[in-house]
């Protein structure tokens, strides 16, 4: 499944290696200029990029909240930005439910902290079902 849009994600994660480069020496930028600073990039590669995208929350087909996902590429790609030290199952679990609840069927979680980079790709499970 790592084929899926190729070449978008070949460009975010080239993107996410630019901005984590910058970011290592400007370690008080918070995750929203390390988003920003993201879309700079992806903008520079003419990448079409949406920011704070609305999903709806559903329960049993009806809405009871709204989220965001952080960025959608190309109208394919979900990509979620993190500042921590390291990547737990809760931001992976936290893209799985984007996807599921978007529509979308790929995602990347991007963190930026510490000095090495860590990135990881998520995909719709399409074992999960919305409640019945």
């Amino acid at each position: 499944m790592a084929s899926l849009h190729p070449e978008i994600i070949g460009k975010i994660v080239s993107a996410f290696f630019d901005v984590h480069w910058f970011a290592r020496s400007h370690s008080t930028y918070s995750e929203e200029n390390l988003r920003e600073a993201l879309i700079v990039e992806l903008t520079l590669s003419k990448v079409k990029v949406k920011k704070q995208v609305p999903v709806l929350r559903l329960y049993r087909d009806r809405t009871v909240g709204t989220d965001v996902i952080d960025l959608v590429v190309e109208n394919v790609v979900a990509v979620q930005v993190v500042k921590a030290q390291e990547l737990t199952t809760e931001h992976t679990d936290h893209m799985q439910s984007y996807l599921r609840d978007s529509g979308l069927v790929v995602g990347l979680v991007l963190r930026f902290g510490g000095s090495d980079h860590e990135f990881k790709y998520v995909f719709k499970d399409a074992n999960l079902r919305r409640t019945r």
